[in-house]
């Protein structure tokens, strides 16, 4: 597994689009026998400062149908890709959105609670939704970039069909503003703009009156 995310490239990718100024962060991989439902990075930052530049990947034991008696097999899947970039998002964009907690919140009333798609999502608050929406522009992105046309397209539309229906907003303006053009900024520096984005595309009742 750690050879295959050398060979693919996967986390340099994902590097490649934040552009953070610091070392990029070392990743190891892990297999975890108690984890039976999929992958995740966790950044040792989170335990301890000392750790930063370190982001352990965690592999599940997929295996759904296995027994007691069963030989735990380990596995990245078809959709390593996805978990890389996914779970790789989640960690290099944390601290960014804490730090722009206030502005993020601003942009509540894109959320609808009710909806079904949040509910079978588990998801019970803008900034949860506004997380999740972003991680998966950030990968739609990124297949815009790696990938053809056609995966790029199905990626997209995966994620509509799965109710992260800002995905696509959020990959649209790092696709045009950021992620095809020279690296004059980091991807810190560019956020604030996905948030204006979301505003001037869909305004409030309020805003649009002014």
């Amino acid at each position: 597994m750690q050879a295959r995310l050398a060979q693919e490239g996967l986390v340099n990718k994902l590097d490649s689009l934040y552009r953070f100024p610091t070392k990029a962060a070392r990743w190891a991989v892990y297999l975890d026998p108690l984890n039976g439902w999929g992958a995740h990075a966790i950044s040792a930052q989170e335990l301890n400062p000392r750790y930063a530049d370190q982001v352990a990947y965690t592999v599940g034991f997929l295996n759904r149908e296995s027994s007691e008696t069963s030989s735990p097999s380990f596995s990245l899947g078809t959709e390593a890709v996805v978990l890389v970039w996914h779970e790789g998002s989640h960690n290099y964009t944390r601290a960014l959105q804490r730090r722009h907690m206030d502005d993020i919140s601003k942009l509540a009333y894109l959320f609808n609670p009710t909806d079904a798609g949040m509910q079978r999502n588990n998801i019970h608050s803008w900034a949860h939704c506004f997380d999740e929406n972003l991680v998966r522009g950030v990968v739609i992105a990124l297949f815009r970039q790696y990938h053809s046309p056609k995966e790029a397209r199905k990626q997209a539309a995966q994620e509509v069909v799965g109710d992260f229906q800002y995905a696509g907003d959020i990959a649209d303006v790092i696709t045009a503003e950021y992620s095809g053009r020279p690296a004059s900024q980091d991807f810190a520096q560019f956020f604030p703009r996905i948030l204006t984005y979301l505003a001037q595309k869909y305004p409030t009742a309020e805003s649009t009156t002014r």
